[in-house]
């Protein structure tokens, strides 16, 4: 890991020296021109030409298959006089962390995807309305029966994707006059689903529970902005592993401050 981030500072060490002492005239065709907006910013074109290149043995392989649990790539060669890539008749096996598998859907064998071709068989893909108009396939009640006896709760509700759940979900808990802090590593779809409401938002630094606890007592002691009346409702809202940077939310400190604090957390 070490070595790894020595050869990117690099790189980018060699990037800035040869942009300083050489003058590119390319670089001049990403800027404005006629008060036009960029094609790149300033970042974009010297990554693309002084980082990118360099790296590029090491990104965008081109896969042959499907992304399962193992994923092959093709093996490439670079061409020197041509300075571009070509493709050999290789593949090469590597384990896939880099790509969804839907519960085992995504690959070519195994018990799930044989009665995942049944079900398909059977149903439909997705319905061709809203649930309101054309109402559910009974497997989808049965599903959410399910779910609400293991989760011991009277009923649930199953989305197809979980950014639609999201975005439709958060929207119809936060009315007007609910404040919402959310944490700035939260992912998009969250961003989009607070963003849909009418609640007062603000964001934390990812983690820090101590400047949590320290901006919800200020705001609840001040109110609404204008009218100072109390919150009708206050959410915090996290996630459980972060599913951009891997880091995992500090659950008890979290479970003690809404003890001490009463709001509701998501």
């Amino acid at each position: 890991m070490i070595t790894t981030y020595i050869s990117y500072l690099l790189i980018l060490s060699v990037g800035y020296i040869k942009d300083s002492f050489v003058n590119l005239k390319k670089l001049f065709q990403t800027k404005s021109k006629n008060d036009k907006i960029p094609i790149l910013s300033d970042y974009q074109s010297f990554y693309s030409r002084n980082c990118f290149s360099r790296l590029s043995d090491c990104l965008a392989f081109p896969i042959h298959g499907r992304p399962d649990r193992i994923i092959n790539i093709i093996e490439r060669n670079f061409n020197l006089l041509k300075k571009d890539y070509f493709l050999t008749n290789k593949t090469i096996p590597l384990i896939n962390f880099g790509s969804y598998n839907y519960l085992g859907f995504a690959g070519e064998k195994g018990r799930i995807l044989k009665k995942l071709y049944k079900t398909i068989d059977k149903y439909p893909i997705n319905l061709a309305a809203p649930t309101f108009e054309v109402s559910k396939f009974k497997i989808i009640n049965k599903l959410e029966q399910k779910m609400a006896e293991f989760l011991h709760q009277e009923d649930c509700i199953v989305f197809p994707m979980g950014y639609g759940t999201n975005t439709s979900c958060i929207p119809s808990l936060l009315e007007e006059g609910t404040l919402v802090y959310s944490d700035e590593l939260n992912h998009a779809s969250l961003i989009t689903g607070i963003k849909m409401s009418s609640a007062v938002v603000k964001v934390f630094k990812h983690n820090n529970m101590h400047e949590l606890e320290k901006r919800l007592r200020f705001d609840i002691s001040q109110g609404q902005p204008i009218t100072h009346r109390s919150w009708k409702k206050i959410f915090v809202i996290v996630e459980g592993i972060y599913s951009m940077e891997g880091t995992i939310l500090k659950l008890k400190e979290l479970i003690e401050l809404k003890k001490n604090i009463n709001f509701i957390y998501l």
